[in-house]
């Protein structure tokens, strides 16, 4: 986890998924959760793991009875963007507090709770804080992303074309240069200009004919639009410089997303921490949607 995620918080996505994800998590994941939260008491105290900007416990907030108290913990810079949860009196979030180093008293929580968040902390360790700071008998429920998961295929296919932009002599860079040229020469139709205009319009079509929907989601096409709506050289530049750092961001992003994912052998391994640490897995599932391709992980159960 690095300054990424912080930035990326801080432009107020609910999700980890950005744009693709609207609103909050709906369907079977919503459900999955609702079903956990009918389980709780307003005596109950639930920390968040990995909270980014609130989506779990905004979604608890609109289970129809359900009046605890949250906690929300995030390695990362939050930008709650929800009032809402921000100015009631029962729930609290901390901010740069990582998971495998929590700085709470053992025994002060009732539940734990993670969504796609868990497995991209360091497990061993987190899952050794988890249980420490649950009180006996108290319950746990954890959402992990899965290799073969209907949510990882888009993620997969924007961080291929992201990495395409980014290849040396590629889209990035043929921009770069046809910026620069029509920067330095007065006539916009020059021979040097024209070869790189041919070229740029060649590779913007070829990302379009490979997957428009993951093209526009990196932010390519709005960018061109944006460069070449200004009139100086200058302006341009500085549209492009800003594009590159995120671009950046998204990469490093969508690569951690896709390695957090479980496979085989790391959910094994997460059941075989649970077990060490006294953390005891009532349910061990592959949640599906509707058509039945698969969703997520989820593991829930209580502490010994």
């Amino acid at each position: 986890m690095d300054i990424y995620w912080s930035q990326y918080w801080q432009q107020g996505f609910l999700t980890s998924f950005g744009s693709s994800i609207k609103t909050n998590y709906q369907g079977v994941i919503k459900d999955c959760w609702f079903h956990f939260f009918d389980k709780l008491t307003p005596q109950d105290k639930v920390i968040d793991i990995g909270t980014g900007n609130g989506a779990l416990i905004a979604l608890a907030q609109a289970h129809p009875s359900l009046h605890c108290k949250f906690v929300g913990i995030d390695y990362a810079s939050l930008h709650i963007s929800d009032n809402s949860l921000i100015e009631k009196e029962n729930i609290e979030f901390f901010s740069n507090l990582p998971a495998e180093n929590l700085t709470f008293n053992a025994g002060e929580f009732t539940t734990a709770i993670a969504q796609f968040s868990l497995e991209y902390t360091d497990i061993e360790q987190s899952i050794e804080e988890v249980s420490r700071v649950l009180v006996a008998g108290g319950q746990f429920q954890f959402v992990c992303h899965h290799t073969d998961s209907l949510i990882l295929q888009p993620t997969n296919k924007l961080l291929h074309l992201a990495l395409k932009i980014q290849e040396k002599e590629g889209l990035l860079d043929t921009l770069k240069k046809l910026v620069q040229v029509l920067g330095q020469e007065l006539k916009q139709k020059s021979v040097a200009a024209e070869k790189l205009r041919n070229k740029f319009n060649n590779l913007v079509h070829g990302f379009l004919e490979t997957d428009d929907h993951a093209f526009q989601n990196t932010g390519f096409p709005d960018l061109i639009r944006s460069v070449f709506s200004q009139k100086t050289f200058e302006h341009r530049q500085a549209m492009i410089d800003q594009f590159e750092e995120e671009l950046d961001g998204q990469i490093s992003r969508l690569t951690q997303l896709s390695a957090a994912a479980l496979n085989q052998a790391d959910k094994e391994n997460l059941l075989v921490l649970c077990q060490r640490s006294r953390l005891i897995i009532e349910k061990n599932e592959v949640i599906y949607q509707a058509d039945k391709q698969i969703l997520a992980y989820v593991f829930s159960g209580y502490k010994l």
